[in-house]
């Protein structure tokens, strides 16, 4: 009897931990994914430089300083590209030659017009054209001629306003601008100092879009799906959740891959930072560690 119990016990043991490896069993619903240790990135952060070498003329900002999307951070000495951006504004606002090749055109062509007008009244009188065909072939000659000057006047004319536009482009390539709202963290050069194109000068980060990205065992993987809703609380010293605030968002991420040494698989959600009711910083920091949940729905499990 007891041998009997036991082959019992063994067999509904293995027959639960063979529901539990489907999903079945192990992960209700209603229960969500538990996963500890996120890193946590801003999605804005970044490091910036010039498009080009140069020495720098002024910074605009210093570390801490607030700064709104397209603000000026830093600019290099760029008075021969001033010069240049003025020249190319002189050159685009001359339009007298257009002016004048259409006077021109409209000239020749009236001169034109009234050669053939008088052969014809002439030939309806009866009589021979009194203008020679020679005039009348050299006048579409020169209507013809300044038709074309005009054209080429009104091409110059849009390459020297186009090269208004290339010339500004360039002098952009002497600032650096703020790609979003944020707060200057660091400033690696100073005034005066000669940088290469593309090398560090300031790093600006905005806190309120934040990633958090953690791993999750094989056993949950199947349940765990794109778009899933997420909350995230920040870890404390102790690697203790600060329940007191949660913040809420959507998984982004799901690994094709996982690692082949413990089967875990990488996943990413994007969490809209806020500030703590208690010390009025932000809940997340760049850098600690957090805790994600991941809700899973009826559909997930029943799959």
């Amino acid at each position: 009897m007891k041998a009997a119990n036991v082959l019992t016990f063994a067999c509904f043991t293995v027959f639960a931990t063979a529901f539990a490896v489907d999903g079945h069993l192990d992960r209700p619903s209603g229960h969500p994914i538990h996963v500890e240790k996120c890193h946590t990135t801003f999605i804005e952060h970044v490091i910036v430089g010039f498009d080009r070498a140069g020495i720098i003329k002024t910074l605009e900002c210093q570390e801490g300083s607030q700064v709104t999307k397209g603000a000026v951070l830093a600019v290099l000495i760029d008075d021969v590209a001033q010069a240049n951006l003025a020249s190319a504004e002189k050159k685009a606002a001359i339009e007298y030659a257009v002016d004048y090749t259409t006077v021109a055109k409209n000239s020749a062509e009236k001169e034109l017009n009234r050669m053939e007008k008088i052969n014809q009244n002439s030939e309806k009188n009866g009589g021979m054209g009194s203008v020679p065909l020679a005039d009348i072939d050299k006048a579409k000659l020169a209507e013809k001629k300044a038709e074309y000057e005009m054209n080429h006047a009104i091409h110059e004319l849009g390459l020297n306003q186009l090269n208004v536009k290339v010339t500004a482009a360039e002098l952009e390539t002497y600032s650096i601008r703020a790609g979003f709202e944020g707060e200057v963290q660091k400033v690696f050069k100073k005034v005066g100092e000669a940088v290469r194109q593309g090398e560090p000068v300031i790093a600006i980060l905005n806190e309120r879009r934040v990633k958090v990205e953690g791993y999750v065992a094989a056993k949950d993987l199947r349940l765990v799906k794109k778009g899933a809703r997420v909350r995230v609380w920040p870890v404390d010293a102790a690697g203790k959740r600060v329940q007191a605030e949660s913040l809420e968002g959507n998984l982004t991420f799901v690994a094709k891959v996982s690692d082949p040494f413990d089967l875990t698989t990488r996943v990413s959600a994007e969490i809209q930072n806020k500030v703590s009711t208690i010390h009025g910083e932000y809940l997340l920091r760049e850098g600690f560690e957090a805790a994600m949940e991941i809700e899973i729905t009826p559909e997930s499990v029943a799959k």
